[in-house]
């Protein structure tokens, strides 16, 4: 009789979330804080099953795969073995830590602390464009930006909204939803005027 060798280990072992890797998607950096209706990401061991992306709205359960923080469940914009996508729920509680968990199929990870503070602004890479006389252009090393120009910047973290919207639903085009504490910029070292400061039509935790 052939011998045949089945591993069940792996599907009852639990996921590992690795707590230096949780942070903004948009700017990934070490045990910085989270913000709500920011989108994050994590990296670990058996996180999921399978490899899968989700469009909004994002749902809270990914090929079995679900997070969590301070009890609730995230929306997920996709998952992986070693990796996973989500989004905080505008209404955490800021100014204090919370825990995440995952669960995949029936098995917990261990729950890890994260601190959630207001707002953590974390700039999209790449997506920085200007307005000169009436043109627009992507703002680049070739195609920088000048004194006067008008400058679209696209960024998560800026916390809690007004009004109130799903997390993990895309943004209403109507009417402008904006973050609730006033946001400022700083270019150069000198203070920029904010025209305007809303979650951006038709996205999904991007302002």
């Amino acid at each position: 009789m052939r011998e045949q060798r089945v591993d069940v280990g792996a599907a009852q072992d639990p996921p590992v979330i690795d707590p230096r890797s949780i942070g903004s998607a948009a700017s990934p950096q070490p045990y910085v804080p989270l913000a709500p209706g920011s989108i994050i990401s994590m990296t670990g061991v058996r996180l999921a099953t399978a490899t899968q992306t989700a469009q909004p709205p994002y749902p809270d359960d990914i090929a079995g795969t679900r997070i969590f923080i301070a009890g609730r469940a995230m929306p997920i914009l996709s998952v992986r073995p070693e990796q996973i996508e989500a989004m905080v729920p505008f209404d955490v509680t800021p100014d204090t830590t919370h825990q995440i968990l995952v669960r995949r199929g029936a098995t917990y990870s261990t729950p890890t602390p994260v601190d959630v503070a207001q707002t953590q602004p974390a700039i999209v890479r790449g997506t920085i464009t200007a307005m000169r006389g009436g043109e627009s252009f992507a703002v680049t090393p070739q195609r920088p930006a000048a004194a006067g120009d008008t400058l679209m910047i696209f960024c998560t973290g800026l916390g809690v909204v007004e009004p109130r919207v799903l997390a993990g639903a895309p943004t209403p085009a109507s009417p402008a939803v904006a973050p609730v504490r006033a946001v400022s910029a700083r270019i150069g070292g000198k203070e920029a005027k904010v025209a305007e400061s809303r979650l951006a039509p038709g996205l999904v935790g991007v302002y």
